[in-house]
């Protein structure tokens, strides 16, 4: 269930939202350890709508998940981003962002086999989408 928040400027939106098409079970490697997991928390979307939305400007958004790296979160916002492009100016994208993240993500983020999760203490940042809220590009 999204959670939502009235402000002055306009709603504040976040979705929690599970990607599909991942491989079951999930292998995350972190160095030479490794693990088998079946179920992956979600990735969360965090959207703010202006009061004239759609027709004003595009949402803002921020995207988080405690497992993909800042680096695979950077790439997601170029995924929406071509996303919104596609829709073109005053279309709702929200719908068609969540559906990206659901449906596409994996593939465009080369999460079919395993799954490197970074270390934080190797990560600068550096390339990374501000709008991308998790561990680093390492």
């Amino acid at each position: 269930k999204p959670k939502v928040e009235l402000s002055a400027g306009g709603i504040s939106l976040s979705v929690l939202i599970r990607i599909q098409g991942m491989p079951e079970p999930t292998i995350l490697r972190v160095g030479d350890a490794q693990v088998s997991v079946e179920h992956l928390p979600p990735v969360h979307l965090n959207v703010f709508l202006d009061q004239d939305y759609p027709a004003g400007q595009r949402p803002r958004f921020e995207v988080e998940c405690l497992w993909l790296s800042r680096r695979h979160l950077s790439d997601a916002c170029r995924g929406l981003d071509e996303e919104s492009e596609a829709m073109g100016e005053g279309n709702c994208v929200l719908l068609s962002w969540v559906a990206w993240i659901q449906g596409q993500s994996a593939e465009a983020l080369g999460l079919e086999g395993e799954i490197e999760v970074h270390d934080e203490d190797q990560a600068d940042g550096e390339g990374c989408d501000e709008r991308a809220k998790g561990r680093g590009c390492g």
